[in-house]
């Protein structure tokens, strides 16, 4: 009763936190859009005014891997609320083939957010090492590279636990 309370809970917040990174996608690419093609001072919604001023492909560029980082977590968020809508988290039988692709599935996302985020770094400061200002990594939504990496990894590792689980989950049933 109380793990279903937890999940419960769990449920409501990865909601929660999707509908959140749906409007941060959103917002960087309609900044974008709308900094690019009709306003250029609204690229005072991020500090990047500096960017735009250095090149508009570098704050195009910079938008664009912000909002694959940011899509790519929306993505994530995505699964793990689709896993709580569609009941295939089963706490009785946990080693089944559907979770062991939801685990697969976010490591993937996860190695992939680490990438992007690896790339908005480094691109981030070579901009800065040519005197442009830019916020904090932070602010950009590109830090943690290292963190996304080492889950993407530690899932992926789990994933294959479970892959096994299940293999052995079925060999078990044959023999009974």
């Amino acid at each position: 009763m109380e793990n279903r309370k937890i999940l419960r809970f769990l449920h409501v917040l990865a909601w929660i936190f999707f509908i959140g990174m749906c409007v941060e996608a959103g917002s960087f690419l309609f900044n974008m859009i709308y900094t690019l093609a009709f306003q250029p001072l609204a690229a005072d919604y991020l500090p990047l005014t500096d960017l735009l001023r250095f090149g508009k492909t570098y704050f195009a560029l910079m938008l664009s891997l912000m909002t694959v980082a940011a899509v790519l977590k929306t993505l994530a968020l995505y699964r793990i609320v689709m896993i709580f809508t569609e009941n295939k988290l089963d706490l009785r039988t946990p080693f089944n083939v559907e979770f062991g692709r939801f685990v697969f599935s976010l490591s993937y996302l996860t190695l992939a957010i680490g990438i992007v985020s690896v790339i908005g770094a480094k691109t981030a400061r070579w901009i800065a090492d040519q005197n442009v200002f830019l916020p904090d990594l932070g602010i950009l939504r590109l830090a943690g590279a290292d963190v996304w990496l080492f889950m993407g990894a530690t899932l992926y590792v789990i994933g294959l636990i479970f892959h096994r689980g299940v293999e052995m989950q079925s060999e078990s049933e044959l023999t009974i």
